[in-house]
């Protein structure tokens, strides 16, 4: 079996960017650091609370 490549969001997302995630809600970028060919964030969201998620996999994630 072949498992599937992750979603590139093609996005970029910078420390102060305000985001829309479909799980999580509206929240901030509070760190984001690279990691190879990815990006590290963390994100402060209003109602989820503090999440660190891969940039390469945020495709359900949007700058606002």
């Amino acid at each position: 079996g072949f498992t599937k490549p992750p979603v590139k969001s093609g996005a970029v997302f910078n420390v102060g960017d305000c985001v829309q995630h479909k799980v999580f809600g509206k929240g901030m970028v509070m760190k984001a650091e690279k990691m190879g060919n990815d990006t590290m964030l963390e994100i402060a969201f209003d109602k989820a609370g503090t999440k660190t998620l891969m940039a390469n996999y945020c495709s359900n994630m949007k700058k606002i």
